[in-house]
């Protein structure tokens, strides 16, 4: 595990992991090239997106749909603060249809 950003990474990695603080489109586009191709564990390779809010609007956005969806207030001793809180799989094998976001980091 390292704790960096993906614009300092040159290496490949089974999962990314992200907060939904920027737009997942944006975040896709600077972490995509980072994922090793694959599966070497029991989910398949891709992001790991800690993420609020309306996930269809933002997965309809992007062109992607998750793997799965997993609540995490039930996990987290029902606290209010994790309330509309999950984490998503999107697979690394999906995430080259995503849409491009309207402003391109760096570009």
């Amino acid at each position: 595990m390292k704790n960096a950003r993906a614009e300092t990474m040159n290496h490949e990695h089974d999962f990314v992991t992200g907060r939904a603080v920027a737009d997942l489109r944006t975040f896709v586009y600077n972490t995509r090239q980072l994922l090793a191709k694959g599966q070497k564990h029991s989910l398949p390779n891709g992001i790991l997106y800690w993420q609020g809010g309306d996930p269809t609007a933002e997965a309809e956005a992007a062109n992607l749909a998750p793997v799965f969806s997993y609540e995490l207030r039930p996990l987290l001793w029902n606290d209010e603060k994790f309330e509309g809180k999950r984490i998503v799989l999107y697979r690394a094998q999906d995430l080259q249809r995503c849409k491009k976001p309207d402003i391109i980091p760096g570009g």
